[in-house]
């Protein structure tokens, strides 16, 4: 049975024609006299019964242990068990418990454990559903399109992948993963991974997708290796994922047209990002929007972008850059940076490098160093922004043709460096301790 995922409304309708084009697909093609096998009644073994399925037949597993490995079928079957374990350790030796070559395969209901990989498919249309893995290597490893793998465990994995998929239009839904090696990878166009639950990951991160028009929804990453979530494609939805304790970044996205939005992340570690973007075009129409992220705890920068022609809005940053990195690093032009705050940074607040930059509404809060530093480019601007209690400069202006209006700076340990050098427009801009000068070197 096909698990529905909760895209956005706006690729909702394309959702639905998917799934109902899939079921449409599975009725045309399902032969009419397809048999029901019971395991043991009919056959003895698994094994027995796969050796005389036919296309779209149905292997029934009646509840027990079944100690068998190395089985392999050509045709598309479905294997339906309830209380069923199937132990791919044979007279103490592990080999490939299931390989399947065929259309339209589903298994669901059985708990593999031991073994090497578990199971493995290669056809399109495939469905691993409620399903147990504890184990052995690779979990679920599939070769075609169309693949739903949705609502299974997995646990105490040695190596390998939990979840491996090369296709397009897969879904990977509401699985959760603790404890071991291992981590998702979807290799392919309009992937959907969503509400799935990634817990002490060793050695690995956990969702990685390749591939154009991924959604990555509502899943949890906790406790870490290495990225919780990377995307490497364009037009990627990264939205309401929760990622704390990781060892590397936490969203990582290498592509253009992104919409990154509504993650939170806390406690990131080992040298890394919160959230890590890097353009793939340099190009304003390339450009795509971050907006209302929570991260608190980063060891590096909160946000590390490299961008052009984005709108990051509304992203907030408690504590970071203890690694000497800014909260908020943009690298790039024409971008617009609106309504962000940091708070307690360790370096600077806001480091901006590139031309045409404007920021609107931003706030830093007890920075050591820093509240904003532009740091190279002409024509940037800053409107109603504000820096309160930084331990360097308000503004330290590295550009030229920098305008910095309706601004306001207090507390600082000095508002605005250099004697304002390279600031053209200071209309509306209020100084309520320090002024304008030359600092002296913060550490």
């Amino acid at each position: 049975m096909a698990v529905l995922p909760i895209p956005l409304k706006a690729n909702w309708e394309s959702a639905m024609t998917r799934l109902a084009s899939f079921f449409l697909l599975v009725f045309v093609c399902s032969p009419l006299w397809a048999a029901t096998i019971k395991v043991p009644t009919d056959q003895t073994t698994i094994a027995a019964a796969l050796g005389v399925a036919g296309q779209g037949d149905t292997i029934q597993i009646a509840k027990g242990i079944y100690f068998e490995n190395g089985l392999t079928a050509a045709v598309g079957v479905r294997l339906q068990g309830s209380g069923v374990i199937l132990d791919g350790n044979v007279a103490g030796t592990d080999a490939n418990i299931l390989t399947i070559t065929g259309s339209d395969v589903v298994i669901s209901g059985i708990l593999f454990q031991n073994g090497l990989n578990q199971i493995t498919v290669t056809g399109n249309n495939a469905q691993v559903l409620k399903c147990r893995f504890r184990g052995g290597q690779g979990c679920v490893l599939i070769t075609g399109n169309n693949a739903i793998v949705a609502s299974n465990r997995i646990s105490n994995r040695d190596s390998g992948d939990f979840i491996n998929i090369t296709g397009d239009d897969a879904l990977v839904q509401s699985n959760f993963c603790q404890t071991g090696d291992g981590n998702i990878v979807v290799t392919g166009n309009r992937a959907i991974v969503t509400k799935n639950s990634m817990q002490t990951i060793e050695d690995e991160g956990t969702i990685r997708i390749n591939g154009n028009d991924a959604q990555v929804t509502k899943n949890k990453c906790q406790g870490t290796d290495d990225d919780s979530i990377e995307v490497n494609g364009n037009n990627a939805i990264v939205s309401s994922n929760t990622c704390q304790n990781t060892n590397g970044n936490g969203i990582e996205v290498n592509g253009d047209n992104y919409l990154i939005s509504g993650n939170k992340i806390t406690n990131i570690e080992d040298d890394s990002d919160g959230i890590s973007v890097s353009q793939t075009t340099a190009s304003t129409g390339a450009g795509g929007t971050i907006s209302k992220n929570k991260l608190k705890f980063i060891v590096e920068q909160a946000l590390g972008l490299t961008v052009t022609g984005a709108l990051i809005s509304g992203n907030s940053v408690t504590v970071s850059g203890s690694e000497g990195e800014p909260s908020i690093q943009v690298t790039g032009n024409d971008n617009i940076i609106e309504k962000c705050s940091v708070k307690d940074n360790e370096n600077d607040g806001f480091r901006i490098a590139g031309d045409n930059n404007s920021l609107s509404g931003c706030k830093a809060t007890g920075s050591h160093k820093d509240g904003f530093d532009i740091e190279s480019g002409a024509g940037n601007t800053l409107d109603k922004c504000q820096a309160v209690n930084c331990g360097g400069e308000g503004l330290d202006n590295g550009g030229t043709s920098t305008e910095a209006t309706n601004c306001k700076f207090s507390g600082n340990h000095l508002d605005i460096g250099d004697g304002g050098s390279g600031i053209t427009d200071l209309t509306g801009t209020k100084f309520t301790t320090g002024g304008i000068g030359t600092a002296q070197e913060v550490d």
